[in-house]
């Protein structure tokens, strides 16, 4: 599997659990473990973030020059 691919499931898992079993309340601010869902959440797409950078800065590292 790819780096790319590992993204894109770890991304999928993330928003799965922020929808949770009723994906209707998925904004429901009162819910008792909307935040506990909503910081994971957060703090999932913030390593995601940091993979796409890791990704960027590799392909990168190999140019020398700009053309």
């Amino acid at each position: 599997m790819t780096i790319l691919e590992e993204i894109k499931v770890s991304f999928r898992k993330n928003i799965d659990k922020i929808r949770g079993k009723d994906q209707e309340k998925i904004l429901d601010l009162k819910a008792p473990r909307w935040h506990e869902d909503f910081n994971s959440f957060k703090n999932g797409m913030k390593d995601l973030d940091v993979m796409y950078e890791n990704i960027i800065n590799l392909a990168f590292d190999s140019i020398s020059t700009v053309q």
